[in-house]
């Protein structure tokens, strides 16, 4: 039972990857090739977010090089921070003031792309990933088991 669910973590791990980096990778490419950084700092300013041409460059280059490096599993914690840490601002400056639906504009897609980001932070890329390849065997002492002790006496 033990290796299916641990198959299944890996698969969903996958997906979940493939999905945020997929995703992110078509937005970034749209936001460079279509909107243009340009178009998406006028956004951007007109949305009332601080220094937006810094953060026109910073979400399009996120979403495109995150995005390649999360469909490989490459650095996937730190990019699901990152990645979490954009659908914040996003809501904060952005779709949060349209409400929750996304056909007004509002944060319910950056909102679970958002929770989706935090998935991959806490639980990383699964063995279906280059991170995978970095990550050292456990100590054969070391357990997933939470110890209690204590050594003080009386």
């Amino acid at each position: 039972m033990k290796a299916f669910v641990r198959v299944l973590q890996d698969l969903v791990l996958l997906v979940a990857r493939l999905v945020l980096g997929g995703v992110s990778l078509l937005h970034g490419w749209y936001r460079w090739q279509t909107v243009g950084v340009e178009g998406q700092t006028q956004q951007f300013a007109t949305a009332g977010v601080p220094a937006p041409e810094v953060f026109a460059w910073g979400v399009t280059m996120v979403e495109l090089i995150g995005g390649a490096l999360l469909v490989f599993g490459l650095l996937t914690p730190l990019l699901g921070l990152v990645f979490a840490a954009q659908a914040v601002l996003s809501v904060v400056w952005v779709t949060g003031p349209n409400g929750p639906w996304v056909a007004d504009g509002g944060f319910e897609y950056v909102a679970v792309m958002g929770a989706l980001a935090l998935v991959l932070a806490g639980f990383g890329a699964g063995r279906a990933s280059i991170d995978a390849l970095f990550r050292r065997p456990p100590a054969e002492d070391e357990s997933d088991e939470l110890r209690y002790d204590d050594t003080r006496q009386g």
